[in-house]
């Protein structure tokens, strides 16, 4: 047996909710409310409301605040709404329409109308639910065609170099993985779970390469013969590695701020013209250099720049500049903790830093002068 149709009428007038009713008859299951507030509080607390019908003049909260409240919760997709107006009311029924609603009765009620615009509102928007349905049906059966063509894809690379056919299938599941983790950090990168299932996807492809290069070469154990160097130059390969190639590009944004700046303290949150993380970039070769594992052709080559390792005096001294010039333009130093200064120096934590270091050790004050000349 089909379930009935579920109506929602919002009036608060209770002859308006039986005469509406009893116009409407047996065919439908029947919700009440007798103003805006109860309207959204039962379609919070219910996913099985077919149609509202709503009156527009209510107590408190009104028609419209109703519309703005499903308007933001998206619920004006699922739930259609039929709004009630007076006769000569078409000012409120155009803000209606801008709002979302799909149709609008009048009063007084003429019988024939209202069942003829309920009945095609409630199968317009079945008919609409189906097609929804029936496209989303779709899109996860060629999600489902797309992972199972990787999945062989993925075997024929492992059949060709035994290295890389599961390695697909880890790279995968490891995408999924830290995309969920970045996604549940922030929301800088408004990932949803459409976005996460198709860069998964995409990089289940990345070793798709070795489909063409020829076995020969692929599951060499030597060094390439000149012969298979050119072949595969043929096929327009880049001999630096990826890794290599990142290197060089923060080296060149390195030599450029030192060009433009005259050294090489770059701010943490500092990105170049081209948005390149260079602050970032700086701080992982000096991290590297530290322990270590920087190589001595790399460290020698940013040293040429003016790179320092120890920054922690040289970092004290530039945020003391930008506290000097902060003073300038304000003339006080009680700077917002949030505040970051153009050149990327989070101006306001620093202070709170000097201030907290202030109270903890005892030493002579900072102080600035009362003069321009700093």
């Amino acid at each position: 047996m089909n379930e009935k149709p579920k109506i929602l009428i919002a009036d608060d007038s209770e002859i308006n909710r039986a005469l509406l009713k009893e116009i409407l008859g047996d065919g439908y299951d029947y919700l009440e409310a007798e103003d805006g507030a109860a309207a959204v509080e039962l379609m919070r607390q219910r996913t099985d409301i077919s149609l509202l019908l709503l009156d527009l003049m209510m107590p408190g909260m009104d028609g419209f605040d109703v519309l703005r409240v499903m308007k933001y919760h998206t619920w004006l997709d699922e739930i259609p709404v039929i709004v009630i107006s007076a006769a000569e009311d078409t000012a409120n029924i155009e803000r209606a329409y801008d709002l979302g609603v799909a149709d609008y009765i009048r009063r007084p009620f003429e019988r024939i109308m209202i069942l003829r615009r309920v009945k095609n509102i409630l199968m317009l928007y079945a008919k609409q639910k189906r097609l929804t349905r029936l496209v989303t049906d779709q899109v996860y059966e060629k999600e489902h065609n797309s992972v199972l063509m990787i999945s062989i894809l993925s075997h024929v690379v492992e059949f060709r170099n035994s290295e890389s056919g599961l390695h697909v299938l880890h790279i995968r599941t490891l995408t999924d993985l830290l995309l969920h983790q970045l996604a549940g950090k922030t929301d800088r990168y408004q990932l949803d779970e459409s976005d996460i299932s198709l860069i998964s996807t995409a990089s289940a492809l990345h070793d798709l390469g070795k489909i063409v290069i020829p076995t020969e070469i692929l599951n060499k154990p030597g060094r390439l013969t000149a012969e298979q160097a050119a072949r595969l130059e043929k096929l327009g390969i880049a001999w630096k590695q990826r890794m290599e190639q990142a290197w060089e590009r923060g080296y060149a944004a390195a030599r450029e701020y030192r060009g433009e700046y005259g050294n090489l303290m770059v701010p943490v949150r500092y990105r170049d013209k081209n948005g390149f993380a260079l602050g970032e970039w700086i701080v992982y070769n000096r991290q590297r250099f530290l322990g270590n594992n920087l190589s001595t052709d790399r460290a020698e080559r940013l040293e040429a720049l003016g790179m320092v390792w120890d920054t922690v005096q040289d970092i004290w001294e530039q945020s003391y500049c930008a506290a000097v010039q902060y003073w300038l333009d304000h003339g006080t130093l009680e700077v917002p903790v949030k505040y970051t200064t153009p050149e990327g120096v989070a101006l306001g934590v620093w202070l709170g830093s000097q201030r907290a270091a202030y109270k903890a050790v005892s030493y002579t004050h900072l102080t600035l002068p009362t003069n321009s000349r700093v």
